[in-house]
């Protein structure tokens, strides 16, 4: 398992103005987790290049009776990557730990685990974002048989107004 953190951006009324075609945007609700996340990443592994891999968006608008969904509403995803080296000998668990401090020194807050008993993920929101939090972490082993830690950061929001659908 990889560090994942994601960030699902989504309060009661932020969603409500989201349906409304008011509220957050997928892009700001992103770039307001954005901070954190990466500055949590950062400061756990200073000096690592912290990556980005793509994003996506799930179409999630249109009528609840319909298997497809259009794009009036969308749940947005980025991934923030950052791999250690070799001479880093910290455990998963330990990663995972020094990354929930630091966001919750933020403002998040750690959710009930869903996880099982092997998995050293946490899950964590923060209240006045629209955001869900899930922190993971893992060693991966190259070729030469290093092992380095890898973090990986998700960062997705709720299902929110699509500013740029035409439909």
């Amino acid at each position: 398992m990889t560090l994942a953190v994601i960030a699902v951006l989504g309060g009661c009324s932020t969603a409500r103005g989201a349906k409304e075609g008011g509220g957050a945007t997928p892009e700001q609700a992103l770039a307001a987790a954005r901070p954190d996340t990466v500055g949590a990443l950062k400061a756990v592994m200073p000096g690592v290049e912290v990556d980005e891999l793509g994003d996506s968006d799930i179409n999630c608008g249109g009528s609840d009776l319909v298997d497809s969904r259009d794009a009036s509403r969308v749940r947005s995803r980025i991934t923030y990557e950052v791999v250690g080296d070799a001479s880093d000998r910290r455990s998963p668990g330990d990663l995972v730990g020094e990354t929930v401090r630091r966001l919750e020194r933020k403002g998040w807050k750690v959710e009930p685990s869903k996880r099982g008993a092997d998995d050293v993920g946490k899950t964590l929101s923060r209240r006045g974002t629209e955001g869900k939090a899930n922190v993971g972490a893992t060693r991966f082993t190259l070729k030469s048989g290093k092992d380095v830690p890898i973090l990986n950061v998700l960062v997705m929001t709720e299902c929110l107004h699509n500013p740029h659908w035409e439909g």
